[in-house]
Protein backbone atom coordinates (compact mmCIF):
# COMPACT_ATOMS: atom_id res chain seq x y z
CA UNK A 1 0.00 0.00 0.00
CA UNK A 2 1.14 3.09 -0.97
CA UNK A 3 2.03 5.86 1.93
CA UNK A 4 3.09 9.46 1.60
CA UNK A 5 4.27 8.82 5.37
CA UNK A 6 7.91 10.61 5.69
CA UNK A 7 7.27 13.43 2.79
CA UNK A 8 9.64 16.23 4.03
CA UNK A 9 10.43 20.17 3.27
CA UNK A 10 12.98 19.29 0.87
CA UNK A 11 12.92 19.06 -2.79
CA UNK A 12 12.37 15.38 -4.87
CA UNK A 13 13.56 14.21 -7.92
CA UNK A 14 10.51 13.55 -10.00
CA UNK A 15 9.67 10.15 -12.25
CA UNK A 16 7.42 11.41 -15.16
CA UNK A 17 5.10 9.82 -17.75
CA UNK A 18 6.30 9.96 -21.45
CA UNK A 19 3.39 10.30 -24.25
CA UNK A 20 4.00 8.17 -27.30
CA UNK A 21 1.67 10.16 -29.52
CA UNK A 22 2.35 9.67 -33.30
CA UNK A 23 3.93 12.94 -33.99
CA UNK A 24 6.53 11.98 -31.93
CA UNK A 25 9.81 11.75 -32.99
CA UNK A 26 11.33 8.25 -33.05
CA UNK A 27 14.75 6.33 -33.71
CA UNK A 28 17.70 6.63 -32.25
CA UNK A 29 18.50 10.76 -32.48
CA UNK A 30 14.86 10.73 -30.35
CA UNK A 31 14.95 13.84 -28.51
CA UNK A 32 13.23 13.05 -24.81
CA UNK A 33 14.74 9.58 -24.02
CA UNK A 34 18.08 11.43 -25.22
CA UNK A 35 17.42 14.09 -23.14
CA UNK A 36 16.64 12.10 -19.99
CA UNK A 37 19.61 9.60 -20.82
CA UNK A 38 17.45 6.53 -21.89
CA UNK A 39 17.75 4.85 -24.60
CA UNK A 40 15.07 4.49 -27.13
CA UNK A 41 13.22 1.84 -28.41
CA UNK A 42 13.12 1.20 -32.44
CA UNK A 43 9.85 2.28 -34.11
CA UNK A 44 8.24 4.37 -30.51
CA UNK A 45 6.98 7.65 -31.08
CA UNK A 46 8.71 10.07 -28.00
CA UNK A 47 6.42 12.80 -28.05
CA UNK A 48 5.79 14.55 -25.02
CA UNK A 49 7.36 14.32 -21.20
CA UNK A 50 4.59 15.14 -18.42
CA UNK A 51 5.87 16.83 -15.36
CA UNK A 52 2.92 17.77 -12.76
CA UNK A 53 0.33 16.15 -11.45
CA UNK A 54 -2.66 15.94 -13.67
CA UNK A 55 -4.28 12.34 -13.26
CA UNK A 56 -4.15 11.31 -16.51
CA UNK A 57 -0.27 10.86 -16.06
CA UNK A 58 0.72 12.66 -12.96
CA UNK A 59 4.65 12.14 -11.55
CA UNK A 60 6.13 10.46 -8.77
CA UNK A 61 8.34 10.70 -6.08
CA UNK A 62 10.15 8.24 -4.00
CA UNK A 63 9.25 7.89 -0.40
CA UNK A 64 10.42 5.61 1.97
CA UNK A 65 11.00 3.01 -1.00
CA UNK A 66 7.96 3.82 -2.49
CA UNK A 67 7.21 5.89 -5.71
CA UNK A 68 4.06 7.63 -4.66
CA UNK A 69 2.27 9.84 -7.44
CA UNK A 70 2.24 13.29 -7.20
CA UNK A 71 -1.44 14.16 -6.94
CA UNK A 72 -2.08 11.62 -4.02
CA UNK A 73 0.71 13.47 -1.83
CA UNK A 74 -0.96 17.09 -2.96
CA UNK A 75 -3.98 15.29 -1.64
CA UNK A 76 -2.72 14.50 1.68
CA UNK A 77 -0.77 17.57 2.32
CA UNK A 78 -2.23 20.39 0.10
CA UNK A 79 -0.73 23.31 2.60
CA UNK A 80 2.43 21.67 2.94
CA UNK A 81 3.25 21.06 -1.05
CA UNK A 82 1.06 23.75 -2.35
CA UNK A 83 0.80 26.71 0.06
CA UNK A 84 -2.01 27.81 1.90
CA UNK A 85 -3.06 30.34 -0.24
CA UNK A 86 -2.85 28.02 -3.85
CA UNK A 87 -4.27 25.20 -1.97
CA UNK A 88 -7.89 27.59 -1.33
CA UNK A 89 -7.59 29.15 -4.55
CA UNK A 90 -7.15 26.04 -6.69
CA UNK A 91 -9.14 23.56 -4.63
CA UNK A 92 -6.10 21.33 -3.17
CA UNK A 93 -4.88 20.74 -6.91
CA UNK A 94 -1.45 21.99 -8.13
CA UNK A 95 -2.68 24.43 -11.04
CA UNK A 96 0.14 24.04 -13.62
CA UNK A 97 1.98 21.16 -15.67
CA UNK A 98 5.35 21.06 -17.26
CA UNK A 99 5.87 19.51 -20.58
CA UNK A 100 8.95 18.67 -22.79
CA UNK A 101 7.46 18.21 -26.33
CA UNK A 102 9.29 16.78 -29.45
CA UNK A 103 7.04 17.43 -32.61
CA UNK A 104 8.59 15.30 -35.83
CA UNK A 105 5.66 16.27 -37.71
CA UNK A 106 2.68 18.06 -37.25
CA UNK A 107 0.33 17.77 -34.56
CA UNK A 108 -3.60 18.52 -35.27
CA UNK A 109 -4.64 22.28 -35.46
CA UNK A 110 -6.23 22.94 -32.47
CA UNK A 111 -8.04 25.52 -29.87
CA UNK A 112 -8.75 25.59 -26.32
CA UNK A 113 -11.52 26.34 -24.50
CA UNK A 114 -11.94 29.03 -21.76
CA UNK A 115 -12.86 28.61 -18.51
CA UNK A 116 -16.93 28.73 -18.93
CA UNK A 117 -16.11 26.38 -21.87
CA UNK A 118 -14.36 24.08 -20.03
CA UNK A 119 -16.66 23.04 -17.81
CA UNK A 120 -19.24 22.98 -19.85
CA UNK A 121 -17.93 20.76 -22.04
CA UNK A 122 -16.79 18.38 -19.44
CA UNK A 123 -20.13 18.15 -18.11
CA UNK A 124 -21.43 17.23 -21.88
CA UNK A 125 -18.62 14.93 -22.75
CA UNK A 126 -16.11 13.53 -20.23
CA UNK A 127 -14.97 10.89 -22.59
CA UNK A 128 -13.02 13.55 -25.08
CA UNK A 129 -12.94 16.25 -22.55
CA UNK A 130 -11.29 14.69 -19.48
CA UNK A 131 -11.07 17.68 -16.81
CA UNK A 132 -13.13 20.93 -16.22
CA UNK A 133 -10.23 23.24 -16.34
CA UNK A 134 -9.47 26.05 -19.23
CA UNK A 135 -5.62 25.59 -20.82
CA UNK A 136 -3.92 29.05 -21.33
CA UNK A 137 -0.18 27.56 -22.78
CA UNK A 138 3.36 29.14 -23.27
CA UNK A 139 5.65 27.10 -25.90
CA UNK A 140 9.37 28.18 -25.53
CA UNK A 141 11.78 26.80 -28.19
CA UNK A 142 14.56 24.80 -26.58
CA UNK A 143 16.77 24.89 -30.30
CA UNK A 144 13.77 25.87 -32.95
CA UNK A 145 10.13 25.52 -33.26
CA UNK A 146 7.94 25.71 -36.65
CA UNK A 147 4.19 26.51 -36.10
CA UNK A 148 1.23 27.91 -37.04
CA UNK A 149 -0.67 30.38 -34.08
CA UNK A 150 -3.30 32.50 -34.99
CA UNK A 151 -5.26 34.34 -37.87
CA UNK A 152 -3.00 35.98 -40.52
CA UNK A 153 -3.65 39.81 -41.24
CA UNK A 154 -6.81 40.22 -43.75
CA UNK A 155 -4.23 41.89 -46.34
CA UNK A 156 -2.66 38.40 -46.28
CA UNK A 157 -5.96 36.30 -46.48
CA UNK A 158 -6.79 38.97 -48.95
CA UNK A 159 -3.42 37.50 -50.97
CA UNK A 160 -4.27 33.97 -50.19
CA UNK A 161 -7.32 34.01 -51.85
CA UNK A 162 -6.39 35.39 -54.78
CA UNK A 163 -3.55 33.29 -55.38
CA UNK A 164 -5.28 30.32 -54.53
CA UNK A 165 -8.57 30.47 -56.45
CA UNK A 166 -9.45 26.82 -55.52
CA UNK A 167 -9.95 27.79 -51.87
CA UNK A 168 -12.02 30.25 -52.71
CA UNK A 169 -14.24 28.30 -55.00
CA UNK A 170 -14.79 25.68 -52.22
CA UNK A 171 -15.93 28.40 -49.82
CA UNK A 172 -18.06 29.89 -51.92
CA UNK A 173 -17.74 33.33 -54.21
CA UNK A 174 -20.49 35.00 -52.31
CA UNK A 175 -18.35 34.54 -48.70
CA UNK A 176 -14.95 35.51 -50.92
CA UNK A 177 -16.61 38.46 -52.46
CA UNK A 178 -17.28 39.91 -49.19
CA UNK A 179 -13.52 39.47 -48.53
CA UNK A 180 -12.14 40.88 -51.85
CA UNK A 181 -14.36 43.83 -51.20
CA UNK A 182 -14.14 44.71 -47.76
CA UNK A 183 -12.93 47.93 -48.99
CA UNK A 184 -16.29 49.02 -50.24
CA UNK A 185 -17.73 48.56 -47.45
CA UNK A 186 -18.10 48.72 -43.45
CA UNK A 187 -17.96 45.18 -42.54
CA UNK A 188 -16.17 44.68 -39.84
CA UNK A 189 -12.85 41.87 -40.56
CA UNK A 190 -13.20 39.93 -37.92
CA UNK A 191 -16.87 39.88 -38.86
CA UNK A 192 -15.92 38.59 -42.56
CA UNK A 193 -13.07 36.12 -41.19
CA UNK A 194 -15.57 34.47 -38.64
CA UNK A 195 -17.80 34.00 -41.55
CA UNK A 196 -15.43 32.80 -43.79
CA UNK A 197 -13.72 30.21 -41.56
CA UNK A 198 -17.41 28.91 -40.70
CA UNK A 199 -18.27 28.66 -44.09
CA UNK A 200 -15.31 26.26 -44.70
CA UNK A 201 -15.69 24.31 -41.66
CA UNK A 202 -19.33 24.10 -42.80
CA UNK A 203 -18.31 23.00 -46.24
CA UNK A 204 -16.36 20.46 -45.28
CA UNK A 205 -18.48 18.56 -43.25
CA UNK A 206 -21.59 18.74 -45.55
CA UNK A 207 -19.36 17.71 -49.06
CA UNK A 208 -16.27 16.19 -48.04
CA UNK A 209 -15.96 14.83 -51.87
CA UNK A 210 -15.90 18.51 -52.71
CA UNK A 211 -13.03 18.95 -50.12
CA UNK A 212 -11.13 16.44 -51.45
CA UNK A 213 -11.28 17.37 -55.48
CA UNK A 214 -10.18 21.01 -54.09
CA UNK A 215 -7.37 19.70 -52.66
CA UNK A 216 -6.11 17.70 -54.93
CA UNK A 217 -6.66 20.85 -57.45
CA UNK A 218 -4.80 22.66 -54.88
CA UNK A 219 -2.09 20.03 -54.83
CA UNK A 220 -1.58 20.17 -58.84
CA UNK A 221 -1.33 24.05 -58.62
CA UNK A 222 1.86 24.45 -56.45
CA UNK A 223 3.02 21.51 -57.83
CA UNK A 224 3.41 23.51 -61.18
CA UNK A 225 5.82 26.37 -59.29
CA UNK A 226 9.20 25.89 -59.16
CA UNK A 227 9.90 28.22 -56.38
CA UNK A 228 7.68 27.30 -53.45
CA UNK A 229 6.86 29.11 -50.39
CA UNK A 230 7.90 27.53 -47.41
CA UNK A 231 3.84 27.21 -47.17
CA UNK A 232 3.17 25.80 -50.04
CA UNK A 233 6.28 23.13 -48.97
CA UNK A 234 3.98 22.45 -46.10
CA UNK A 235 0.97 21.66 -48.08
CA UNK A 236 2.92 19.29 -50.03
CA UNK A 237 4.29 17.44 -47.11
CA UNK A 238 1.28 17.40 -45.09
CA UNK A 239 -0.98 16.19 -48.30
CA UNK A 240 1.32 12.95 -48.07
CA UNK A 241 0.11 12.20 -45.15
CA UNK A 242 -3.41 12.91 -44.69
CA UNK A 243 -4.59 11.67 -48.22
CA UNK A 244 -8.07 12.28 -47.15
CA UNK A 245 -10.59 15.12 -47.44
CA UNK A 246 -8.82 16.55 -44.09
CA UNK A 247 -9.98 20.39 -44.16
CA UNK A 248 -6.65 21.09 -42.25
CA UNK A 249 -5.29 21.04 -45.27
CA UNK A 250 -6.92 24.55 -45.98
CA UNK A 251 -6.85 25.79 -42.83
CA UNK A 252 -2.97 26.43 -42.82
CA UNK A 253 -3.32 28.97 -45.49
CA UNK A 254 -5.27 31.15 -42.98
CA UNK A 255 -2.95 30.87 -40.10
CA UNK A 256 0.47 32.53 -39.30
CA UNK A 257 3.50 30.47 -39.95
CA UNK A 258 5.83 31.16 -37.33
CA UNK A 259 9.68 30.35 -36.82
CA UNK A 260 11.00 30.52 -33.18
CA UNK A 261 14.94 29.88 -32.22
CA UNK A 262 15.95 28.99 -28.96
CA UNK A 263 14.42 30.80 -26.10
CA UNK A 264 11.61 32.64 -27.82
CA UNK A 265 8.20 32.05 -27.11
CA UNK A 266 4.43 32.22 -27.92
CA UNK A 267 1.37 32.48 -25.57
CA UNK A 268 -1.86 30.60 -26.52
CA UNK A 269 -4.61 31.94 -24.96
CA UNK A 270 -8.34 29.91 -25.25
CA UNK A 271 -9.81 30.12 -28.68
CA UNK A 272 -6.51 30.64 -30.74
CA UNK A 273 -6.25 28.21 -33.23
CA UNK A 274 -2.76 27.10 -33.67
CA UNK A 275 -0.67 23.74 -34.15
CA UNK A 276 3.24 23.02 -33.58
CA UNK A 277 4.78 21.94 -36.92
CA UNK A 278 8.05 20.77 -35.95
CA UNK A 279 11.09 21.50 -33.35
CA UNK A 280 11.47 20.67 -29.50
CA UNK A 281 10.34 23.00 -26.73
CA UNK A 282 9.04 23.21 -23.33
CA UNK A 283 5.35 24.18 -22.66
CA UNK A 284 3.91 25.70 -19.22
CA UNK A 285 0.03 25.54 -18.74
CA UNK A 286 -3.45 25.30 -16.74
CA UNK A 287 -2.97 21.79 -15.78
CA UNK A 288 -5.60 20.23 -18.51
CA UNK A 289 -5.73 18.07 -21.10
CA UNK A 290 -8.85 19.54 -22.96
CA UNK A 291 -7.93 19.86 -27.17
CA UNK A 292 -10.64 21.03 -29.45
CA UNK A 293 -9.05 19.87 -32.67
CA UNK A 294 -9.84 21.21 -36.38
CA UNK A 295 -7.78 19.26 -38.76
CA UNK A 296 -4.17 17.47 -39.62
CA UNK A 297 -5.28 14.20 -37.10
CA UNK A 298 -6.94 11.13 -37.28
CA UNK A 299 -8.54 11.60 -33.95
CA UNK A 300 -11.82 12.86 -32.34
CA UNK A 301 -12.92 15.82 -34.17
CA UNK A 302 -15.17 18.14 -32.94
CA UNK A 303 -16.39 20.88 -35.76
CA UNK A 304 -19.10 22.48 -33.76
CA UNK A 305 -17.30 23.66 -30.10
CA UNK A 306 -14.33 24.10 -32.49
CA UNK A 307 -16.59 27.30 -34.22
CA UNK A 308 -18.17 28.43 -31.39
CA UNK A 309 -14.73 28.74 -29.02
CA UNK A 310 -12.77 30.23 -32.19
CA UNK A 311 -11.36 33.48 -31.36
CA UNK A 312 -11.31 35.68 -34.91
CA UNK A 313 -8.72 37.85 -34.10
CA UNK A 314 -6.39 39.82 -36.71
CA UNK A 315 -4.17 41.00 -34.04
CA UNK A 316 -0.43 40.01 -35.18
CA UNK A 317 1.29 36.97 -33.31
CA UNK A 318 3.45 38.52 -30.46
CA UNK A 319 6.72 36.45 -30.18
CA UNK A 320 8.20 36.94 -26.92
CA UNK A 321 11.81 37.23 -26.82
CA UNK A 322 14.14 37.49 -24.04
CA UNK A 323 17.90 39.30 -23.62
CA UNK A 324 20.30 35.61 -23.06
CA UNK A 325 22.51 37.76 -20.87
CA UNK A 326 19.93 38.06 -18.01
CA UNK A 327 20.56 34.90 -14.97
CA UNK A 328 17.09 34.54 -14.93
CA UNK A 329 14.38 35.92 -17.39
CA UNK A 330 10.58 35.50 -16.57
CA UNK A 331 7.60 35.16 -19.28
CA UNK A 332 5.67 36.97 -18.27
CA UNK A 333 1.95 35.69 -19.62
CA UNK A 334 -1.86 36.94 -17.78
CA UNK A 335 -2.17 32.91 -17.15
CA UNK A 336 -3.23 32.43 -13.45
CA UNK A 337 -2.16 29.55 -12.69
CA UNK A 338 1.30 28.99 -13.35
CA UNK A 339 5.35 31.65 -14.11
CA UNK A 340 7.48 30.22 -16.04
CA UNK A 341 11.31 31.52 -16.42
CA UNK A 342 14.49 30.79 -17.54
CA UNK A 343 17.38 30.31 -15.48
CA UNK A 344 21.29 30.93 -16.79
CA UNK A 345 23.19 30.23 -14.46
CA UNK A 346 27.51 30.42 -14.71
CA UNK A 347 30.22 28.00 -13.23
CA UNK A 348 29.74 27.82 -9.29
CA UNK A 349 27.78 31.18 -9.49
CA UNK A 350 24.84 29.84 -6.71
CA UNK A 351 21.66 31.09 -7.11
CA UNK A 352 19.27 31.39 -4.55
CA UNK A 353 15.57 30.07 -5.22
CA UNK A 354 12.27 30.44 -2.58
CA UNK A 355 9.13 29.18 -3.12
CA UNK A 356 7.43 31.96 -1.30
CA UNK A 357 5.00 29.43 -0.25
CA UNK A 358 4.30 28.07 -3.68
CA UNK A 359 5.29 24.64 -5.20
CA UNK A 360 7.71 24.91 -8.02
CA UNK A 361 8.85 22.48 -10.25
CA UNK A 362 12.72 22.53 -11.76
CA UNK A 363 13.60 21.15 -15.11
CA UNK A 364 17.35 21.19 -15.99
CA UNK A 365 18.11 21.86 -19.77
CA UNK A 366 21.82 21.93 -19.27
CA UNK A 367 24.70 21.62 -17.51
CA UNK A 368 25.04 19.81 -13.74
CA UNK A 369 25.52 20.83 -10.30
CA UNK A 370 23.65 20.62 -6.89
CA UNK A 371 20.97 21.66 -5.06
CA UNK A 372 20.81 22.50 -1.03
CA UNK A 373 18.25 23.26 1.47
CA UNK A 374 18.66 24.35 5.54
CA UNK A 375 15.30 24.86 6.92
CA UNK A 376 14.14 23.99 10.36
CA UNK A 377 13.28 20.47 9.93
CA UNK A 378 15.34 19.36 6.79
CA UNK A 379 18.93 20.15 5.29
CA UNK A 380 20.63 18.39 2.81
CA UNK A 381 21.89 17.94 -1.10
CA UNK A 382 20.81 16.72 -4.27
CA UNK A 383 23.02 16.30 -7.54
CA UNK A 384 21.32 17.49 -10.25
CA UNK A 385 21.67 17.44 -14.29
CA UNK A 386 20.74 17.67 -17.51
CA UNK A 387 17.14 15.65 -17.87
CA UNK A 388 16.10 16.17 -14.10
CA UNK A 389 13.22 17.11 -13.06
CA UNK A 390 12.56 18.55 -9.20
CA UNK A 391 9.47 19.20 -7.17
CA UNK A 392 9.85 21.52 -4.38
CA UNK A 393 7.20 21.97 -1.94
CA UNK A 394 6.36 25.04 -0.66
CA UNK A 395 7.13 24.58 2.74
CA UNK A 396 10.51 23.89 1.38
CA UNK A 397 11.22 26.91 1.79
CA UNK A 398 13.88 28.35 -0.13
CA UNK A 399 16.98 26.06 -1.82
CA UNK A 400 20.17 26.85 -3.17
CA UNK A 401 21.04 25.91 -7.01
CA UNK A 402 25.20 25.76 -7.47
CA UNK A 403 26.44 24.89 -11.13
CA UNK A 404 29.50 22.76 -11.52
CA UNK A 405 29.81 23.96 -15.05
CA UNK A 406 26.95 26.36 -16.85
CA UNK A 407 23.93 25.38 -15.94
CA UNK A 408 20.34 26.08 -17.79
CA UNK A 409 16.59 25.03 -15.94
CA UNK A 410 13.45 25.99 -16.16
CA UNK A 411 11.24 27.49 -13.70
CA UNK A 412 7.44 27.22 -13.48
CA UNK A 413 5.17 28.38 -10.42
CA UNK A 414 2.31 30.64 -9.34
CA UNK A 415 2.90 34.59 -10.20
Amino acid sequence: MLTTDGFAARPYILINTIQHYEWGSRGPKAYIPRFIGETPTDDIPYAELWMGAHPSAPSRIVLKGQAVPLNEIIRNHPVETLGKTTAVKFRKQLPFLLKLLSAAEALSIQVHPNREQAVELHQRDPEHYPDDHHKPEIAIALDHLTALVGFREFEQIERILHKYPEIGEFIGRDIVHLVLDRKKGTADPAAILRTLFQTLIHNSISDPQRLLVSIQDLKERIMTYSNRTELETLFLQLRKKYKGPDVGLLMIFFLNLVQLSAGEAVFLGAGIPHAYLKGNLVECMASSDNVVRGGLTPKFQDAATLLDITRYSLKPIEIIRKDPRNAENIYETDAEEFQISRLLLSECTAQSIPTHDRAQILLITKGDGHITWDNKSESGVLPISKGLSIFVPAFAGQIKVTPSVPLTLFRATLP
